[in-house]
């Protein structure tokens, strides 16, 4: 499973598999994607987004 990838490659990533719902901070440091089966969230560190573990509990998903 990947868990770590370039802006490029998340890009690409999001855009086989879902839509992305939200985008969160100023250089979008959080990026949710609705996937066919289940929601993902992606963190911005640097240069590269990895997968976050949980959802963060600032954040209210869409219902």
């Amino acid at each position: 499973m990947i868990e770590c990838m370039g802006i490029e490659q998340m890009q690409f990533f999001a855009s086989i598999l879902g839509d992305i719902v939200s985008i969160f901070g100023a250089h979008e440091e959080l990026i949710v994607i609705e996937a066919e089966v289940s929601t993902v969230h992606w963190e911005r560190q640097d240069d590269i987004y990895c997968m976050a573990p949980t959802t963060p509990p600032a954040i209210e998903m869409p219902s």
